[in-house]
């Protein structure tokens, strides 16, 4: 398999992100790095090594978490600012979130150490519907509204059509992609700020835990979020 869908199946992050460990040298196979993406190895008999830390097919995770506000979403951080997996201490498998969430925004996020299905649930090609609450700076016009469902341009491009609605200065946005801070810099684009962001849906996954609280995904959970992203 190629090397970056064993760093996925071996939980170390998703493809896409492991692919930037490969090309900056991270990565070892049989002693030596590589930074060809196209490298391919056997997991039976390559010994693939990350940060000195010798890697293995692992079976597969799958928690729910509500992030609460105040946490960043990576392990560290320079500005030494609180860490989600300070709350994740009753996990011990290696996980990580599909997706981010910014430090001050709240909501549901899916931890996982399948890389491949982390993969497809935030590549825009697999088109998986993620909802938020907003709550914004004013009113949102229904003109705006529309332009949202349209598509907006961004710097990295124009967005793929949203679905909106709005009460007053609080609206639910539902959209497929992930890219970085999408929602603040779709209304940004419009000229909105958004003043607090809450995922309340992932795919099939519903927030129904509180606050800075995780839960194993069911069997039939992991079921649909794999068929949403057409893994089954």
């Amino acid at each position: 398999m190629r090397l970056n869908s064993f760093l996925a199946k071996a939980g170390v992050a998703s493809r896409r992100k492991a692919e930037d460990y490969i090309l900056a040298g991270k990565v070892k196979v049989n002693g030596k790095i590589t930074k060809e993406l196209s490298t391919i190895v056997n997991s039976q008999k390559d010994v693939v090594e990350i940060d000195g830390k010798i890697l293995q097919v692992t079976a597969h995770s799958y928690y729910l978490f509500n992030k609460p506000k105040g946490y960043i979403t990576a392990a560290s951080d320079q500005l030494d600012k609180k860490s989600i997996f300070h709350l994740l201490g009753g996990i011990k498998e290696r996980v990580f979130p599909v997706g981010r969430l910014d430090f001050d925004s709240t909501g549901l996020l899916i931890l996982t150490n399948d890389g491949e299905l982390a993969y497809r649930l935030i590549h825009p090609k697999y088109k998986v519907a993620k909802t938020y609450e907003v709550v914004l700076d004013k009113v949102l016009e229904e003109k705006d509204r529309k332009q949202l469902e349209k598509g907006v341009v961004l710097e990295d491009g124009l967005t793929m059509p949203a679905k909106a609605r709005s009460r007053d200065k609080s609206a639910l946005i539902t959209i497929t992609e992930g890219r970085k801070r999408q929602v603040k810099r779709m209304f940004a684009f419009l000229d909105y700020q958004v003043k607090e962001l809450n995922r309340v849906s992932f795919g099939p996954l519903k927030l129904d835990i509180g606050k800075g609280k995780h839960r194993k995904l069911k069997k039939v959970e992991i079921e649909q979020l794999k068929r949403a992203a057409n893994q089954l």
